[in-house]
């Protein structure tokens, strides 16, 4: 396809305004079925981010749509409950026009780049400033855990740091898209799933091993992708660096994950050990516990990456017992 057919087929342009109120001004990026833009709110004058959202070329059946539409409409009415500066603020929700598969989400413009980006740019964090954004984001997750509400794809890109360098840098959690709700909460939004039983969502390098084995769903699972992320930040290294996903459900199910010995010897040891136990009854119950447990730690106590000191190798060293893995 042409960049005009490209252009046409997209679900926004540049210059358009979209429900009497928002200017298109920039396009941002991409990702699965969605498109975000940078636009302009005419009634209050602010910069504000557009997802986009556009099912029309999809080679799919209509439960398939719909399903992902509910999916893309329950992420903005999710974040827009968790009240926490560390998750991105929603302001509005729409569709273009009369066709139901073309909604919008209007949300806070962040200034930045996700976890994942910088990482590939730049490296590893350092502990210092690494483990204070980690502490915020986790107490935004644990506000989300309060509302019975578990992300369940949390990974590097799913996390933004906004104002990087800056005195107001913070770790934004994004996209709720696949996100879970339990009890109460699930009976407001009116389904508590809408995946098919047996189905497993999510992305396979941050699968947690009771998801993979039984497709149970809790806050330890978070607590897992998050122990996960905060490993790779601190280190440099991703801890699955796989595509096939028989190896990574492999990995994650008999408990075959190895961390960098430098992190298991530090202070830090404990707290990594047992936000990535495989028996999620053994992790901290929710982000909240783990970020207690992390904000106890000195960051001056924990040594940085060696690959910030001259490019040396990291040692790796297992830590589980697959024995004990629910896989």
């Amino acid at each position: 396809m042409s960049t005009d057919e490209l252009l046409d087929h997209a679900p926004a342009q540049v210059g358009q305004i979209v429900a009497d109120r928002y200017e298109i001004t920039a396009h941002l990026g991409t990702g699965g079925f969605a498109k975000v833009y940078r636009g302009f709110d005419r009634s209050i004058e602010r910069d504000v981010a557009i997802k986009f959202l556009d099912l029309r070329s999809m080679n799919a059946g209509g439960a398939l749509m719909s399903t992902v539409l509910e999916r893309f409409q329950r992420e903005a009415k999710l974040a827009a409950r968790i009240p926490h500066r560390n998750v991105v603020q929603i302001y509005d929700i729409g569709q273009v026009d009369d066709d139901p598969y073309r909604p919008f989400i209007v949300m806070e413009l962040l200034v930045g780049h996700d976890l994942d980006e910088h990482m590939m740019r730049e490296g590893p964090l350092a502990p210092q400033r690494a483990l204070p954004l980690f502490v915020d984001c986790l107490d935004a997750l644990g506000e989300a855990h309060k509302q019975e509400i578990v992300h369940k794809d949390l990974k590097p890109s799913n996390l933004f740091l906004s104002s990087p360098g800056t005195r107001s840098e913070a770790l934004r959690i994004v996209d709720f898209g696949i996100a879970h709700i339990k009890g109460s909460g699930a009976k407001e939004a009116g389904k508590e799933r809408l995946t098919a039983t047996g189905q497993i969502l999510g992305t396979l390098q941050y699968l947690a091993p009771e998801y993979i084995a039984h497709q149970t769903v809790s806050p330890a699972l978070d607590v897992y992708q998050m122990g996960l992320i905060l490993v790779e930040t601190l280190s440099g290294k991703r801890l699955i660096e796989s595509d096939n996903p028989f190896e990574c459900l492999r990995i994650h199910t008999f408990g075959l994950l190895e961390i960098p010995q430098y992190l298991l010897e530090s202070p830090l040891g404990p707290i990594i050990e047992r936000a990535l136990h495989p028996d999620p009854l053994l992790r901290y119950p929710d982000a909240e516990a783990f970020a207690d447990a992390l904000s106890k730690v000195g960051p001056s106590t924990v040594p940085a990456s060696p690959l910030l000191q001259g490019g040396g190798e990291l040692r790796m060293s297992r830590f589980q017992d697959a024995s004990s893995s629910p896989g």
